[in-house]
């Protein structure tokens, strides 16, 4: 398991915005405000390991009057999606989960993804 100094310096190479002495915390109010961009892509054998993990996971979808559909994982509650169709829903949905166990990959924190 990776100690908190091991996290810190993955995130400063997962996100080289990341400036030299700024923490975590504060780079992501920064994110949430878009005063920086995190677009760089996975790995693509984490991104196939987590696509095959993800293909798993039971997903609820549900009509929303201003969205069309929302839906989430049982297993991954906090990962949601919508979409004006069900399928679009359980595609953005599917995304996100992918996206979530990619994260926790490369984090080092697989042993959090829910089974």
């Amino acid at each position: 398991m990776k100690n908190e100094e091991d996290i810190l310096r993955d995130i400063k190479n997962y996100v080289p915005e990341m400036t030299e002495g700024e923490d975590a915390i504060s780079f992501c109010h920064k994110m949430q405000a878009g005063q920086t961009d995190i677009s760089k892509p996975f790995n693509e054998d984490i991104l196939a390991a987590a696509t095959e993990r993800a293909k798993n996971y039971i997903i609820k979808i549900e009509p929303n009057e201003d969205l069309g559909f929302v839906g989430h994982s049982m297993k991954f509650p906090t990962v949601f999606g919508d979409g004006k169709t069900k399928e679009e829903c359980r595609n953005n949905v599917r995304e996100a989960i992918v996206a979530a166990i990619s994260t926790m990959i490369e984090m080092g924190r697989e042993e959090f993804i829910p089974d």
